[in-house]
């Protein structure tokens, strides 16, 4: 068996749970066959690329009190920024991030961009 992080971040943005909830709870799932999602025929071009040609780790993304996927967090490495993340929603909206965090946040709530970021 993989390793299983839990982790909180914000919910999804189509969360059906109490809005007064500060946190949701999520497990990354580390599996070696996350490049098979389906999740990824849904990402831009572009970011698919990098996943598939960069990726160094990949966790689904599952909801704790949910079932089903939230989406992929997708650790890369570049030549000039180094480790960098990959939040991916359901719907392949994406999100590129040097904090694992940060990314978790942007797939949860549909890539939408974190606070204070920019």
């Amino acid at each position: 068996m993989k390793a299983i992080i839990r982790i909180s971040t914000s919910p999804p943005n189509d969360w059906g749970g109490d809005a007064g909830e500060a946190s949701y709870y999520c497990d990354l799932c580390q599996v070696d066959d996350w490049r098979a999602s389906p999740i990824l025929d849904r990402m831009p071009e572009a970011a698919r690329d990098e996943a598939l040609r960069g990726g160094v780790a990949g966790y689904l993304v599952a909801g704790v009190h949910q079932e089903g996927e939230v989406g992929l967090l997708i650790c890369v490495e570049d030549a000039v920024e180094g480790l960098m993340f990959l939040g991916v929603d359901r719907d392949g909206r994406t999100s590129r991030q040097p904090a694992a965090n940060e990314a978790l946040w942007d797939a949860a709530n549909g890539a939408k961009p974190h606070p204070g970021a920019g």
